[in-house]
């Protein structure tokens, strides 16, 4: 696939981890927004002096998900914004669009090694929801590549469904090879240490529910299940039921027990 090119505003070393902020990107994998918007400046401006191109169109992917949306999808809108902006004076014309995914796991991705990791996805399919028009080219957005296992799964879909677009893959951070899959894991969880934390996300003006905040709530023990259910607002719970239902959550074993007391928390009458 000669036409597909990467960019991205960090790439991640043993000899450099430490400058990366994994707090900051933790709480963005859980939910907080602000991060995502930084993560969108930076990545910009990488991709506005190496990549763009004041005489093309564009559509921009965030990472595929079913209903509810990946931490992914406020830096790809917040990315969208800025190219539209940029694109204008120029007279081109920018497009955001969806990458379907399913199914959905409820595994922890990140603690997978690369070999699991092509195993449990290797023969997924992202599936385009609209084919994108032949001359405008396509940028597809994600927050970190580590091991490439869905990058092998999006060139593999990008091929099944013949698509001739000139492709571009942005992400924030690219991890060495020489780092283990793990360290995935370690920046994802780097700002929680509990369900309290989690909570915490929840109730700042920043807060946006995406698939791995739900997953983690729902598979969460029964009784930080409950201190979740006592802590967030009303809305919040309502919120977070539908999507949970929209993404078929309700029929996953693995969170059939919590989600039913959510379903009977948020249904039931309020005297």
């Amino acid at each position: 696939m000669d036409n597909i090119q990467t960019f991205t505003a960090f790439t991640i070393t043993a000899k450099n981890k430490g400058d990366f902020d994994a707090v900051s990107f933790s709480r963005f994998k859980y939910g907080s927004t602000a991060p995502g918007v930084h993560f969108a400046k930076k990545l910009f401006n990488d991709f506005d002096q190496r990549l763009f191109d004041k005489d093309k169109d564009y559509i921009v992917y965030s990472s595929p998900y079913q209903s509810i949306p990946t931490a992914t999808y406020c830096m790809a809108r917040e990315f969208f914004e800025l190219l539209k902006k940029r694109a204008l004076p120029c007279g081109r014309t920018v497009k955001f669009e969806k990458l379907f995914r399913d199914p959905t796991y409820t595994v922890d991705y990140g603690t997978l090694t690369k070999e699991e990791r092509l195993k449990l996805i290797g023969q997924d399919t992202f599936s385009f929801i609209k084919t994108p028009e032949k001359d405008f080219t396509l940028i597809f957005l994600d927050d970190v590549k580590v091991t490439g296992s869905h990058e092998h799964v999006l060139k593999n879909s990008i091929k099944r469904f013949d698509i001739q677009n000139q492709c571009i893959l942005g992400y924030y951070a690219i991890v060495d090879p020489e780092l283990p899959a793990k360290y995935e894991h370690d920046i994802n969880e780097a700002a929680i240490n509990g369900i309290e934390d989690l909570v915490q996300i929840s109730q700042q003006l920043d807060f946006a529910f995406n698939t791995r905040v739900i997953k983690r709530l729902l598979i969460s023990e029964p009784t930080d299940f409950e201190f979740v259910l006592a802590s967030l607002k009303n809305h919040q719970l309502k919120s977070m039921r539908a999507l949970a239902k929209s993404n078929g959550y309700h029929n996953i074993d693995a969170y059939k027990a919590n989600y039913k007391k959510l379903e009977q928390l948020v249904l039931q009458p309020i005297d």
